[in-house]
């Protein structure tokens, strides 16, 4: 449950910018759930969710289009390069606005809500799963790289006349 601040950052004003931090902070909690002698720096509120969040965001992109032929172009180059999630986003007047969401995303909890780790001895797994959608993701980026540098200089004059 968010609690005030910006919608991209969590009730103590975070918004995933200091990587490093969270998941030291995450390696300490599975270290002492894993070690239950060592106590925790405060104790488990039962009001308050301290679920941990792993989020994995794929591919997002916006293009600016000169009109809606060239818009129209763009969208099937997404479609044929595997990009299925692509259309206009704005339109009516100048650019019209095409994106594109890569469908590769993963949001799973690494804790449950009391802050226990969900996913003890499971690091390699989790790890995998991580690796994979970036993989997946990158091997769309080239596809849609390697459709791009295959359109013709005349198809684009074409589409933006």
């Amino acid at each position: 449950h968010h609690q005030g601040g910006r919608e991209d950052e969590d009730e103590e004003g975070y918004n995933g910018d200091d990587k490093d931090e969270d998941l030291r902070g995450v390696e300490e909690e599975v270290y002492r759930s894993s070690h239950p002698t060592i106590p925790s720096i405060s104790p488990p509120d039962s009001t308050v969710d301290s679920t941990v969040w792993l989020r994995y965001e794929p591919l997002i992109l916006h293009v600016a289009c000169c009109n809606a032929t060239s818009a129209d172009l763009l969208i099937r180059i997404f479609r044929d390069a595997g990009l299925k999630n692509a259309g206009v986003q704005r339109m009516g007047g100048k650019p019209i606005v095409v994106q594109v969401i890569g469908d590769e995303g993963l949001e799973m909890p690494l804790t449950d809500s009391t802050g226990v780790p969900a996913w003890v001895g499971r690091s390699g797994w989790l790890s995998d799963l991580v690796n994979s959608r970036q993989r997946r993701n990158w091997s769309k980026i080239e596809r849609l790289e390697a459709a791009l540098l295959g359109v013709k200089d005349e198809e684009v004059e074409r589409a933006c006349e």
